[in-house]
């Protein structure tokens, strides 16, 4: 400047005293001061904005600011001097310190200072770490600028503390244990320190929002162990890489309202936030969560009270992991990726979900999706999604508690085995996506339990049916979608139905294709649940068909009786063929017996007393059944091939009524259970 312009903008009398004062004292920083710096003090005097880039294209980078020319450099001394209030050369009264595009030369040290009014540097280069640590602050904006570090732990404010746009290179942010009385604001910032903290704030309390979206990116780990949030937690298009590491940890994370993962969001690392609190909503989508074959996500104890998104854009390659969280509402996985191939892409062992569990819109699972003892207070609903892990297990649900209807719908692919062994679902059970596993069940409900309707019509089922001890209310089917093979040892239903009307061979075929050769259970049950409503018939058609299946266990001796029983009375279960071969014995025995008599081989056996008269019929039907005596055959001896006949009547008779009376006893005894016994008898 010439020399009218330096007279013009000289320092005041109270400022020529000042430096005067100033002389001797030690404050030799403030002596000689650039037009700029009387600029920073008149300003501070009105509180207005000191901006230096005046000339200068506003998209000049700070991160260029050691370039910068010497009149915008203002030293660090002078900028504490006026936020403390010491110094001769300062104003008596600051409103504010506002400058934009100044180089700050000197570490600006404010450690354990109470800054006497608000601090705002924007877009301004720093040459030193500004140090903030134990200070106390209304509010402090640094905006845009570059700095080589920021210690500010113990940093209490009253207002914002605005990082916007920052950048911290090869260094941390450290806010461990600052109070920010309103927003904490590093939207856009960037801070780079690979391999260590990025950002470091331990216990931070920030009374308003957390903001790292809009372009935040993190060069290494942003660290929130016990912090706590009154507003929002906004990470919307933000990113932060630590690869070998932890991205984000914020173990003990408190957030008064909502978490956000989304926009664009990018996670190098995992993501560690066990044990933390979301007031509101955990919302992550349309963003990416990396850490191949190690953690993406680890929450495990993770209390959300409203609503889980993950989904719709949603990539995690590295398993998600939520063991013993509490999610107050719905948990939606709507058109989320999750690929962790071989290894978990979910575990969320113990999660309780208070409302609806809902998982499609094209969601894709890589890996084996575990739910083991979860419990959902409201629906569970698999649509349009995919589980795969070929040769392993796609979804496991081993134990899992669904207080009402749990659904695999159209659209549901699983390429490997799905497991709801031991679970219990107290609405329904609808299956009717596709299930594919060639090496173990395709689907397992062993010892599941369902309360309603276990409705099973799957587009296709690749693999074996596992029905091995579960319990159903009713059980509903049709033949179209029969698996090969099943699993139906200790299956129990109250009742069973066919979603189209089959006949009962076809429910007859349903049990042949259970795998392990024959077993009674099923076929009683099958029995049980034809009897309760009413359908002896078909009833009785199982047990025969049981009684078939049974002879071809037995040996030799066990095979011909049975054939003679099923020949003869039919088990039991068909009693008109014992009236058929009882009328046909009868009906040979009188034409014999007729023969005979008129050929003299029938004659009186009394030899005193009255005789009765023969009668070919009476004495056949006394020769058939021995547990009658109609007094014809002692009234009548028979001789020759006559005798003959009558043995081998009687001999028929035994026969068949033996044959009768057990295998109406067996088959009583078979149809019914131990407790039915019980009450029967």
């Amino acid at each position: 400047m010439g020399d009218k312009d330096s007279e013009s903008l000289g320092p005041s009398r109270r400022e020529r005293d000042s430096q005067t004062a100033a002389q001797g004292s030690g404050i030799e920083e403030v002596r000689d001061l650039s037009n700029c710096e009387r600029e920073v003090l008149r300003g501070a005097e009105t509180g207005v904005l000191v901006d230096l880039t005046v000339g200068v294209a506003r998209s000049e980078s700070p991160e260029m600011g050691g370039k910068w020319a010497a009149d915008r450099t203002v030293r660090a001394v002078l900028l504490v001097d006026l936020l403390v209030g010491r110094g001769s050369a300062v104003p008596l009264q600051v409103r504010a310190v506002r400058i934009r595009g100044a180089r700050i030369a000197g570490k600006l040290d404010l450690e354990e200072a109470t800054l006497r009014c608000p601090l705002v540097l924007s877009g301004c280069y720093f040459e030193e770490p500004a140090n903030l640590t134990h200070a106390s602050a209304q509010s402090i904006r640094l905006d845009g600028s570059y700095l080589p570090g920021i210690l500010a732990r113990q940093l209490t404010t009253t207002g914002d503390l605005n990082l916007e746009g920052c950048t911290v290179a090869d260094s941390a942010v450290d806010l461990g244990g600052a109070k920010i009385g309103g927003r904490l604001d590093c939207s856009g910032g960037r801070f780079r320190n690979p391999g260590g903290a990025a950002f470091s704030a331990h216990g931070l309390k920030v009374d308003g929002d957390l903001l790292m979206s809009e372009g935040f990116e993190a060069g290494g780990a942003v660290l929130l162990l016990g912090a706590q949030i009154g507003g929002d937690f906004d990470c919307s298009g933000g990113s932060i890489r630590n690869p070998q590491g932890s991205s984000l940890r914020a173990d003990g994370l408190t957030v008064e309202r909502d978490m956000f993962l989304t926009d664009g969001f990018d996670s190098e690392g995992t993501i560690e936030l066990a044990g933390a609190h979301i007031g509101g909503r955990f919302i992550c989508r349309g963003g990416r969560l990396r850490r191949p074959g190690g953690s993406s996500l680890t929450a495990d104890g993770l209390a959300v009270d409203r609503d889980m998104f993950l989904g719709a854009g949603l990539l995690s390659e590295g398993a998600i992991e939520l063991t013993g969280g509490h999610i107050g509402g719905r948990f939606i996985c709507d058109g989320g990726t999750f690929r962790n191939p071989g290894l978990s892409s979910l575990t969320a062992e113990g999660l309780t979900v208070d409302r609806d569990v809902l998982i499609g819109r094209g969601f894709e699972s890589e890996g084996e999706f575990d739910v083991t003892g979860a419990h959902v207070g409201g629906r569970f609903m698999c649509e349009d999604a995919r589980f795969r892990n070929p040769d392993g297990i796609s979804f496991i649900g081993d134990g899992l508690i669904v207080d009402r209807d749990m659904f695999f719908r159209e659209g549901f692919v699983a390429e490997g085995q799905v497991r709801l062994s031991g679970a219990h679902v107290s609405g329904r059970l609808i299956c009717l996506g596709t299930f594919i596993n060639r090496q173990d069940p395709a689907l397992n409900l062993e010892d599941a339990e369902v309360a309603g309707i276990l409705g099973m019509r799957p587009t296709l089922m690749d693999g074996c049916l596992d029905l091995t001890n579960a319990r159903v209310g009713t059980y509903l089917d049709d033949s179209a979608s029969w698996p090969a093979v099943m699993r139906v040892v200790g299956f129990s239903y109250n009742a069973i139905e066919d979603m189209a009307p089959e006949p009962t061979g076809n429910r007859l075929d349903w049990l042949r294709r259970a795998e392990g050769g024959y077993s009674a259970q099923p076929y009683e049950q099958l029995a049980r649940a034809y009897r309760r409503v009413g359908r002896e018939v078909e009833a009785g058609r199982v047990v025969l068909a049981k009684q078939r299946r049974r002879r071809a266990t037995l040996g030799v001796l066990g095979r011909a009786w049975g054939v003679t029983l099923d020949f003869l009375v039919g088990y039991g279960y068909r009693p008109w063929l014992a009236g058929l071969w009882m009328g046909l014995l009868l009906l040979v025995g009188t034409i014999v017996n007729s023969v005979a008599y008129a050929e003299g081989l029938l004659t009186p056996a009394n030899q005193s007393g009255v005789q009765p008269e023969f009668q070919p019929f009476i004495y056949t039907l006394d020769v058939v059944l021995p547990i009658l005596n109609l007094h014809q055959r002692e009234a009548w001896a028979a001789h020759g091939f006559a005798q003959w006949v009558m043995l081998g009547l009687t001999a028929a008779g035994w026969f068949i009524t033996t044959a009768i009376v057990l295998s109406l006893t067996l088959g009583f005894t078979g149809v019914l259970s131990p407790s039915e016994r019980t009450r029967t008898s």
